[in-house]
């Protein structure tokens, strides 16, 4: 699907372990259930091994905040992605 390329393309490569996500090889993506964190959806990179494998886009997203625009990542990052506990 063409939202999946542009992830793979434009966004993935900003993960701090990308190399060690990928493996030998994207066979497609997909949201799920985190097996550690009940509740929790998120992004699994399916590789074409079989094996899925969870990816934070938000560490996509820092990355590239610190890739793009180092002097003020911290910061921006700060003021912008503190985690906000959810009111259930």
């Amino acid at each position: 699907m063409e939202h999946e390329k542009k992830i793979i393309e434009r966004l993935l490569p900003y993960h701090p372990e990308v190399e060690k996500k990928i493996g030998g090889g994207i066979d497609f993506i997909t949201i799920g259930f985190h097996p550690d964190f009940e509740n929790s959806r998120c992004l699994f990179i399916v590789r074409k091994d079989g094996v899925a494998v969870d990816f934070s886009f938000w560490k996509c997203i820092k990355g590239f905040i610190r890739k793009k625009y180092p002097l003020y990542a911290d910061s921006f990052i700060i003021r912008h992605f503190r985690h906000r506990r959810r009111s259930d």
